[in-house]
């Protein structure tokens, strides 16, 4: 499975989700961080941010894809 149909599945399946976890997930699954950067690119991944109070300010990133099980 190339990288662009995994990452798709992987949206279908999750969601809206931290950033941190779609990599982790991705290099788990054998795909280098160029190949999800094409992958993110085609498939037209959106990102947002949200600041968390609880952890001294950190920002926390997600992705998702629109119509694909997260935020539209």
């Amino acid at each position: 499975m190339d990288c662009e149909k995994w990452l798709e599945d992987f949206f279908e399946r999750w969601g809206t989700v931290t950033c941190e976890f779609v990599r982790e997930e991705a290099q788990r699954n054998g795909y280098s961080k160029i190949e999800l950067k094409k992958a993110r690119k085609t498939l037209g991944v959106k990102a947002w941010h949200q600041f968390d109070e609880e952890t001294d300010g950190h920002l926390n990133y997600f992705w998702y894809i629109p119509g694909k099980g997260g935020i539209t």
